[in-house]
Order: structure tokens, then C-alpha cells, then sequence
């Protein structure tokens, strides 16, 4: 049996029983195979999400090796061209209140030991998409590009970190439509 992974234009190779498995143990031993699968898991969530959604179409995923430019993923709603960034939640810490907090790393590209994270321009991607999983249950998290924090130093870039925490934090939503019709009446 294999499985094969397609979204939008974008394809994955067809993976047997016993890749799924291989993969499967290595996420459990080796960090970046767990997150590198988080983060594909987070895109599809957000694709399956977004392709249910009235007015929505041509959901695909970016191609990784154009991501950080633009999104992870672009549709159409209603003629709009809009593109969404995706990222992951990370563990949630319990503080001595007893309240949980995730935190989410939030910069395009990954940087090699002593560089600097690079952030995102303002406007660089119309919506921020957050698989959150870190309080028990799964959902997505959506918010304008535009309404997200600035960074601490320049305000042409976005902040590159977001805490979470069990209640949903302006300007975040489960439901993008409102979202949506925000972008749409923008132009």
C-alpha cells in the first residue's frame, strides 16, 4: 500500500508502509524530522481548512523552495489572489500561575549557529495561519499580516516571536471569513 501526499500543484513522492514507519521512529529520534513533519502537517491542515471555505479556490501549497517569499500557501477568494504564511506552535510551558504558554517562532528562513533570525517585511504575506495542538486539542489560528505586532526596532518588519496562550489572543481567529472580507473590501 502507499500513500501518495498531493496538494495544489505541489507533489510528494509516494511513500509505502514501511517509509511511513522509518520516518515515523526517526521523528521520534531526530529533531528536525519531527518538526520538518509538523510543519508539513500544520500546511496540509491549513489547505483542507481553507479549501471548505465558500468563495475559496485554487488552494496550493508554495513549492519549499520559494517559501519565505510570499507564503506557504495561495488561493483565490472571490478573485483575490492571497497568500498565507503557516507555522507551528511550539511546546507549551506551564508557568508557577498554572497558566500554558507556546510560543511560536515566527522568521522565513532558517539561520545557521551565529546568525542573526531574519524577520518578515510587513506585507510580505496577507495572513499568518497557526497550527496550534499545544493545549490539547488541535486548531488553526488566523490573523492579518496586518495586524500582527511589529518588531521591537523597525516597524517595516513583523515581531519574530508570538506567545500563545489557551485563550485566543487578538488579533487571532478560528474562522477566516471575517478575515477574508477584511482583505477582499482592501483591495
Amino acid at each position: 500500500m502507499t500513500f501518495d501526499i498531493i496538494w495544489g500543484p505541489a507533489r510528494y513522492p509516494a511513500l509505502d508502509a514501511e517509509q511511513l514507519n522509518t520516518l515515523s521512529e526517526m521523528s521520534v529520534r531526530v529533531p528536525i524530522v519531527h518538526y520538518t513533519m509538523k510543519g508539513y502537517l500544520s500546511e496540509y491542515a491549513v489547505v483542507k481548512h481553507l479549501s471548505g471555505i465558500r468563495g475559496v479556490s485554487q488552494v496550493a501549497k508554495v513549492p519549499d523552495y520559494n517559501s519565505g517569499h510570499g507564503g506557504d500557501i495561495r488561493f483565490v477568494y472571490r478573485s483575490k489572489l492571497v497568500t498565507v504564511e503557516v507555522k507551528t506552535a511550539g511546546k507549551v510551558k506551564i508557568l508557577k500561575s498554572g497558566e500554558k504558554r507556546s510560543t511560536v517562532s515566527f522568521a522565513p528562513t532558517r539561520k545557521g549557529p551565529g546568525e542573526k533570525v531574519k524577520a518578515y517585511r510587513v506585507g510580505e504575506f496577507d495572513m499568518l495561519a497557526i497550527s496550534v495542538d499545544a493545549f490539547g486539542k488541535h486548531e488553526v489560528w488566523y490573523a492579518l499580516a496586518c495586524d500582527l505586532p511589529r518588531h521591537t526596532t523597525c516597524s517595516e518588519y513583523l515581531t519574530t516571536r508570538i506567545t500563545l496562550t489557551e485563550k485566543i489572543p487578538k488579533p487571532f481567529t478560528r474562522n477566516p471569513r471575517e478575515l477574508l472580507k477584511r482583505l477582499q473590501k482592501r483591495g
